[in-house]
């Protein structure tokens, strides 16, 4: 090769950016399976053109074959594009952003109807009724930001159906239930906010009969619109939740205990505490 002169900081390097990225592997997920506790992970291979491998950890195997991608595009960043249940993992396919089922090494099955305009996130699976899966959904009939609709909604995993069960706010997150299935956490929060920016945490009982899965009126637990973020809510017991929170000014841990009174109604009992170093992000 023929030397040359050139700037300073205008040489052409060897190294490219390609040369870096081809063979990085960004991990973009950790999946448990809490009925058969293994472990997987989801893979975004640049090498791949960014596709969404699910893999089972602990022997390096794929979960699904080449023409799968797990992601998903759901308030456009993605993310939470799959979960893993009872042997099976269900992810969320770009290419048609439908929903399947899969065991590692087998065929995915579609779960949800056959509409491009559905976008579906952040898997939760009833702990008692594992055919039903609560989840983030999207319709993007009307593509126009403002018109498009955000809501939960329980995919049924047997009928292949989809019912929206919550709406109202402008976005939802981090949809879970509580180790028995008895209710059902969530964030929302409205625009203009981001969501580390003011935020909610709710949580409803639900119950199943007949397969159907119905869910009562929602209570506040925390958070303000504007004013207060709250996150990452978490079940680490049948009725205590436990999430994060700004409202010291950092983003604390949190909890609520979620009771049921003798007459039966549904009431949060907040004691809520926040520690002197910061947690979270």
């Amino acid at each position: 090769m023929a030397k040359k002169s050139a700037p300073y900081g205008t040489w052409e390097s060897p190294i490219t950016a390609d040369a870096i990225t081809q063979d990085a592997v960004n991990i973009a997920d950790v999946l448990v399976d809490p009925v058969t506790s293994t472990i997987y992970h989801l893979e975004e291979r640049p090498s791949e053109e960014g596709r969404g491998v699910v893999v089972d950890t602990r022997v390096g195997k794929d979960v699904f074959g080449s023409g799968w991608n797990a992601r998903t595009g759901v308030q456009e960043y993605g993310g939470a594009a799959a979960i893993a249940y009872g042997g099976f993992v269900f992810f969320s396919h770009v290419a048609d952003n439908r929903v399947y089922r899969v065991k590692p090494g087998g065929e995915p099955e579609a779960v949800t109807p056959d509409n491009s305009n559905y976008r579906f996130a952040d898997f939760t699976v009833h702990p008692k009724h594992p055919s039903l899966v609560v989840a983030i959904f999207e319709d993007h009939t009307k593509p126009e930001p403002a018109n498009v609709v955000t809501q939960l909604c329980i995919i049924d995993t047997d009928k292949k159906s989809v019912t929206p069960i919550v709406s109202g706010a402008d976005f939802y997150a981090v949809p879970r239930f509580s180790p028995s299935g008895t209710y059902l956490a969530w964030q929302q929060w409205f625009h203009p906010d981001m969501p580390w920016e003011g935020a909610e945490i709710r949580v409803a009982p639900v119950t199943v009969q007949d397969g159907v899965l119905h869910v009562a009126q929602a209570k506040y637990v925390a958070g303000k619109h504007k004013e207060i973020s709250v996150t990452f809510p978490f079940w680490s017991s049948d009725d205590l939740l436990v999430f994060t929170s700004d409202e010291s000014g950092y983003q604390n841990p949190g909890r609520t205990a979620c009771l049921r009174t003798r007459s039966g109604r549904f009431c949060p009992l907040s004691f809520r505490k926040t520690l002197a170093s910061r947690c979270g992000g």
